[in-house]
């Protein structure tokens, strides 16, 4: 009998000093999507990707429209121009077709690793400002809003994330 009033006092020694714990964590909630649709850098950061790409859209848009010039060069004149001529512009669009699909690739996948590395270079920040504003207001933890089935407003340090992220241009 002593033994288990012992074990029934440890567990509820335990219990309480487990509830104690969890009133004393201070949780917080944030909502990445909106600190990345809602940073002032990011506005910036498609202006430079744009200009770094814009030289090879032109080149790739160049090739585009001279492969409709002669597309409808060839339908149009088709009849009028020799078959060896016809032949020749059917030759010259194959090869043009073919470097507008390598070109157009290689753009892209640049410019989707380029994206990806500035967006991780925001990350960094995005990340640093939670702690920073996490910190300062005392937050033991801090969970994605979407992970959440419910969050009380107050709960949210999306804006004073988004905030310390402005400060840190």
């Amino acid at each position: 009998m002593k033994k288990l009033i012992a074990a029934v006092a440890l567990a509820v020694t335990m219990m309480s000093s487990s509830f104690a714990a969890q009133a004393e964590t201070k949780i917080a909630v944030i909502n990445i999507a909106e600190v990345f649709q809602q940073l002032p850098q990011r506005d910036a950061l498609q202006k430079t990707l744009k200009d770094e790409f814009e030289v090879r859209v032109q080149e790739v848009r160049g090739l585009e429209s001279e492969m409709q010039r002669l597309y409808e060069k060839r339908e149009k004149d088709g009849e009028l121009l020799g078959q060896q001529e016809v032949t020749k512009i059917t030759r010259q669009l194959e090869t043009m077709q073919a470097e507008y699909k390598l070109k157009r690739k290689n753009l892209e996948e640049d410019q989707r690793r380029r994206g990806a590395e500035e967006q991780q270079k925001l990350m960094v920040k995005v990340q640093n400002a939670i702690v920073e504003v996490s910190k300062s207001e005392g937050y033991d933890l801090v969970l994605p809003l979407d992970a959440t089935a419910y969050a009380a407003d107050s709960l949210d340090i999306t804006k004073q994330v988004i905030q310390q992220v402005s400060k840190s241009k």
